[in-house]
């Protein structure tokens, strides 16, 4: 999303567990919701699943940020 966030919304976030010296993470990242602003033309809403995971698989942290981004139609694609 880099160069098209117009505004950072909000955001939850819940801590699932610890991470220790020594540990590998990773992140996956899912787009659960994407919608045109109803207010702002050229505009949208995303929401995405962030969950931050440990190498035994073990979720850690799970975030859902909700960023106001530039619609594509309005970056000339």
């Amino acid at each position: 999303m880099q160069h098209t966030a117009f505004a950072f919304l909000g955001m939850q976030f819940e801590i699932k567990g610890p991470v220790f010296a020594g540990d590998t993470v990773h992140v996956e990242c899912e787009i659960i919701e994407a919608r045109e602003s109803r207010s702002r033309p050229g505009r949208g809403i995303v929401k995405s699943r962030n969950r931050i995971v440990k190498q035994d698989g073990t979720v850690v942290i799970e975030y859902t940020p909700t960023r106001m981004v530039k619609c594509r139609s309005a970056m000339g694609v």
